[in-house]
């Protein structure tokens, strides 16, 4: 395929249909946050990798929901924004 701009790697077979972007992250230790003054903008609570059987697609998210929610002590009415289906992640 052809590239989307020339001299450029990125083909419409490897592009997300829907978006367009970037990003960036900066991760920090809570001391790290405090010997600096920094005023963090959103937490990690938890991490954890969850599996269901690909034959049932997008209900993976229903269990793992409930068992980040269940390890975190939070509610969904915690939460201000939640991705569900990364269709390009590895």
């Amino acid at each position: 395929l052809k590239t989307l701009v020339d001299g450029g790697r990125l083909t419409a077979a490897m592009a997300s249909q829907i978006s367009d972007g970037a990003s960036a992250v900066l991760l920090a230790s809570e001391q790290a946050v405090k010997d600096h003054g920094l005023k963090p903008r959103a937490r990690i609570h938890h991490i954890s990798a969850r599996g269901a059987d690909p034959v049932f697609m997008l209900t993976g998210p229903i269990p793992a929901t409930r068992y980040a929610l269940d390890k975190t002590g939070l509610s969904i009415e915690d939460i201000d924004t939640v991705e569900i289906n990364e269709a390009f992640a590895p």
